[in-house]
C-alpha cells in the first residue's frame, strides 16, 4: 500500500487592537486615555466572538483571532451619560474597509478585515465630554442691582466664540435658561434689554475656575469657558425697568 496524502493545514491567527481616549478641548484628537472602556469584537453573524476592556493606557488587544471581517464596537454603556462618539475609524492604511469610516456618521464601530497573521492596530475611539451652561434674568425692583422678579419669556443667545454659531432658548416662568449638549469650548452668552429699561448686571456668579468671573462690565454679555463634562451654572443678568420725572413750567400773568 502507498497510503498518501495524510496532509496537515494551519493557519495563522492575528490581532486585532487599538485606542480609546478623551478629547478634551473640541480638536477631535484624543488627549487623555480612557481607563476600563469595555469593546466588544463581533464576527460577520453579529455575535460577539470576545469582550476586553481598556487598560490604564485606554488600549485594548484581542489575541489568537482567526482571519475573516469583524467589527470592533464601543460599548456606550461603560461610558458616563455626558460622553458622545466624535471619532472612530481605523487609523492605519491596512484594510479595504479603512476608508468606509473616513467622513461617516460616528456609530461606536469600525469594520476590520483581518488577514492571516495580521496584526490590526489603531481601531481608535475618541469621545467628548458634553456640559452645559445656564443662568437666569430677573428684575431689580428697588435699585439695589439684585435680582428681584424673575423675567419669563426673555431670548437668551448662545454664541460659540470659535465658529460664530448661535443657538437661542428662551427663560422659564423662574426666569431661568439652560443650553444643553455644548462642547467644551468658549462661549458668549447675551440678552436684549427689555422695553423701557436697562441692564445693571452681567455676570458668571459662580465661582468655577473661569478667567471671567471677576468681569462685571455691564454690556449684556457673559463669556464662558466650558470645560469637558461641565455644567457652568449662574450665568445671571439683572435688569432695571426705568421711569419718568415729568411737569410743567407756566406764567402767572395776573
Amino acid at each position: 500500500e502507498d497510503d498518501e496524502e495524510n496532509n496537515f493545514v494551519d493557519e495563522l491567527l492575528g490581532t486585532i487592537s487599538g485606542n480609546v481616549s478623551e478629547d478634551t478641548n473640541n480638536d477631535d484628537i484624543g488627549e487623555e486615555n480612557l481607563e476600563g472602556i469595555t469593546i466588544n469584537l463581533v464576527d460577520e453573524e453579529g455575535n460577539v466572538v470576545e469582550t476586553q476592556t481598556t487598560d490604564e493606557n485606554g488600549n485594548y488587544l484581542f489575541e489568537g483571532v482567526e482571519p475573516g471581517m469583524y467589527t470592533v464596537e464601543e460599548d456606550d454603556s461603560s461610558l458616563p451619560s455626558t460622553y458622545r462618539d466624535v471619532n472612530d475609524e481605523d487609523e492605519s492604511d491596512d484594510d479595504a474597509t479603512d476608508t468606509a469610516d473616513n467622513g461617516s456618521a460616528n456609530d461606536d464601530v469600525i469594520p476590520v478585515d483581518l488577514v492571516a497573521g495580521e496584526d490590526d492596530e489603531n481601531n481608535d475611539f475618541i469621545e467628548e465630554q458634553l456640559g452645559t451652561i445656564s443662568g437666569n434674568v430677573s428684575l431689580d425692583d428697588d435699585n439695589d442691582d439684585l435680582a428681584d422678579t424673575p423675567q419669563e419669556g426673555v431670548t437668551v443667545t448662545l454664541t460659540d466664540v470659535d465658529t460664530g454659531e448661535t443657538t437661542t432658548t428662551t427663560t422659564d416662568e423662574n426666569g431661568d435658561y439652560v443650553f444643553e449638549g455644548l462642547e467644551p469650548g468658549d462661549y458668549t452668552v447675551t440678552t436684549e434689554d427689555p422695553a423701557d429699561s436697562q441692564s445693571v448686571s452681567d455676570e458668571d456668579e459662580a465661582d468655577d475656575g473661569d478667567v471671567n468671573d471677576t468681569d462685571d462690565t455691564v454690556d449684556n454679555n457673559v463669556d464662558v469657558t466650558l470645560e469637558p463634562g461641565e455644567d457652568d451654572e449662574e450665568n445671571n443678568f439683572v435688569d432695571e425697568l426705568l421711569g419718568t420725572i415729568s411737569g410743567n413750567v407756566s406764567e402767572d400773568t395776573n
